[in-house]
């Protein structure tokens, strides 16, 4: 009888992986994967035992902490250093805009037109600042409008060299009185350029004018150190203007009287009002109100063409020959 010999199959090998938790492939005393059976001649009896297979050793803690670490993605030295830069900038970053541009957890504005025992009022309606509008081109862009000639309300302020003024002291002339904090940080750098030129205006054509300006700002009432406002105005050196100022509760009568409306965010000290001028006629008497303006930025701060600066500057002049007409 001719023993034939079994074919052996074909395989193609496969690579042995490793795995950092359980190794069957472990040279360091650790038994060797399993081997495929050998081949028997046909007719052949098995082997009764049992097939041998490798044994499989789990690996204790310190062989599991080593095989994590030699398998994990190590982390830059300067990652943490990143991270904590990136935070910093996103914060940063974050108060900025929310300065400029959010109100988000501020509280509300606080009035400040009225003192803090009725704190939050508005302003009380007057009829002597009730108005109609002029329908000329000069009072379309001043916002102008004619009132109803009522005695302009009295008051008494102080000046930046220690006097005091009141509205009786004009000697009949005319008065333009208007409002604009003592900081500068409002509409001030274009009101106060358009009140320098239309006070040359009317200086040059032979008027005699009062140009006459009330502090708007709560929190500087001051004149030590001096204002931004009086350079800006330029007061002092032959303009014809009158800076006042006061306290609190003397400036609040006045915006009050005149229908100016100051606040106070909170939060932020911001100062914001609306921006009135008034034309008094040489008896005294409320003659027009126009409304100042300017183109207000991201940031804040207000700006016109130096041929707008000079439109409202011709267009205050103008007014006040009007006021100097109409007063019988």
């Amino acid at each position: 009888m001719v023993l034939h010999a079994r074919p052996r199959r074909c395989e193609v090998p496969r690579p042995h992986v490793r795995s950092p938790l359980l190794m069957t492939d472990a040279p360091s005393g650790l038994s060797a994967p399993p081997s495929d059976p050998p081949l028997q001649a046909p007719g052949a009896t098995p082997s009764s035992e049992p097939p041998t297979h490798a044994a499989t050793s789990v690996l204790g803690p310190e062989e599991r902490a080593r095989a994590l670490r030699a398998g994990s993605t190590p982390v830059p030295r300067n990652f943490f250093l990143l991270l904590i830069i990136g935070f910093a900038v996103l914060g940063i970053g974050g108060l900025i805009a929310d300065h400029f541009f959010g109100n988000t957890g501020q509280a509300a504005p606080t009035a400040t037109t009225t003192i803090p025992s009725s704190a939050g009022a508005p302003p009380p309606s007057s009829p002597l600042l009730a108005g109609t509008q002029v329908r000329t081109p000069t009072g379309e862009f001043l916002g102008l409008s004619s009132l109803e000639g009522g005695h302009a309300p009295a008051f008494t302020l102080g000046t930046a060299n220690g006097s005091t003024w009141t509205p009786g002291m004009a000697k009949g002339e005319p008065v333009v009185l208007t409002f604009l904090n003592f900081e500068c940080n409002d509409i001030c750098p274009v009101l106060s350029a358009e009140i320098r030129e239309a006070s040359g205006i009317v200086r040059r054509s032979g008027h005699r004018v009062q140009f006459v300006v009330v502090n708007s700002d709560p929190l500087e009432t001051s004149f030590a150190p001096a204002p931004p406002a009086a350079a800006a105005l330029d007061v002092g050196h032959g303009a014809g203007i009158t800076l006042l100022s006061g306290s609190l509760a003397a400036l609040d009568r006045v915006w009050t009287s005149y229908g100016l409306t100051v606040e106070v965010q909170n939060s932020t000290r911001l100062v914001s009002h609306n921006n009135v001028m008034y034309f008094i006629d040489p008896t005294g008497r409320l003659r027009y109100r126009s409304t100042p303006f300017g183109n207000e930025s991201t940031l804040g701060t207000y700006s016109l063409s130096p041929s707008e600066i000079g439109r409202y500057a011709q267009g205050i002049a103008t007014t006040v020959e009007s006021v100097e007409r109409e007063t019988p």
